[in-house]
């Protein structure tokens, strides 16, 4: 036969439940050292942390000075015929060899920034949670 709990002991479980289940999803402030991109759902972006570890972010939560881009300098185009150096702002980027950053600006153009991961400028977001499938990613598994 069935025994029914008294309704205290009901409300300690699911307050039990709701404590161990924000502390298994707790979201995280995050630098995005390693890189940024724009995932295809438009509204969620991956950051990638100092160590390279892969967090789903709110692309409402990111942001430097204001602004969804890092400014990058002394940047070469990706083409074969590019010369010179520019200044960009860049949408997406990340590290490819510690030594410089592939830069996307808001033109959808690919350049190649000198930067090193502690002397980037990098996004800051907020809200930030590892996906159901976390991996670190190295420069070769990244655009």
């Amino acid at each position: 036969m069935l025994t029914f709990q008294s309704p205290h002991h009901l409300v300690i479980l699911f307050i039990a439940t709701l404590v161990t289940k924000f502390a298994f999803t707790q979201a995280t402030t995050l630098n995005c050292l390693g890189g940024y991109s724009l995932n295809s759902d438009k509204k969620t972006a991956t950051c990638l942390d100092k160590e390279n570890k892969v967090w789903s972010c709110p692309i409402a939560k990111c942001q430097r000075e204001g602004h969804l881009w890092v400014s990058m300098k002394s940047c070469v185009h990706n083409s074969p015929r590019a010369s010179g150096t520019s200044d960009q702002q860049c949408s997406e980027y990340n590290n490819q060899s510690n030594t410089f950053y592939a830069c996307r600006n808001p033109g959808g153009q690919v350049y190649y920034c000198p930067a090193t991961p502690s002397a980037v400028p990098y996004l800051t977001c907020s809200d930030c949670v590892k996906p159901k499938i976390s991996t670190t990613l190295n420069s070769s598994t990244r655009y």
